[in-house]
């Protein structure tokens, strides 16, 4: 089910990263985005965390890894995203497109 995406306005983004492991493994991918998501406790009562569907590959290391992650983007699934919200402490956890298209998985803090 997708709801309308809200205003992203005063939202903290989070863009994920994943191991090349990960992206073969979806228990993986849950544990290291997890990982990156701030607790529910840490937000603002009532903030709003925004995850797209998008993530980087992992930064390769060495010279090329100075200039960010290289690499086509992974996708990652909306319920593993709203898995991590959830998980993470967040409530009124949903996910839609917006209006270019793109996936959004958001929650917020209570």
């Amino acid at each position: 089910m997708s709801f309308q995406v809200p205003s992203w306005d005063g939202a903290r983004v989070i863009r994920l990263t994943l191991t090349a492991h990960a992206q073969r493994d979806p228990v993986i991918a849950l544990r290291e985005a997890m990982r990156q998501l701030p607790d529910a406790s840490q937000a603002e009562p009532g903030s709003l965390i925004a995850i797209p569907a998008t993530a980087a590959p992992e930064q390769e290391r060495g010279f090329l890894g100075r200039f960010g992650a290289i690499g086509p983007r992974v996708q990652i699934h909306r319920a593993t995203r709203c898995t991590c919200l959830l998980a993470r402490g967040y409530v009124r956890i949903a996910a839609g497109r917006d209006a270019q298209g793109m996936d959004w998985a958001w929650g917020y803090a209570p």
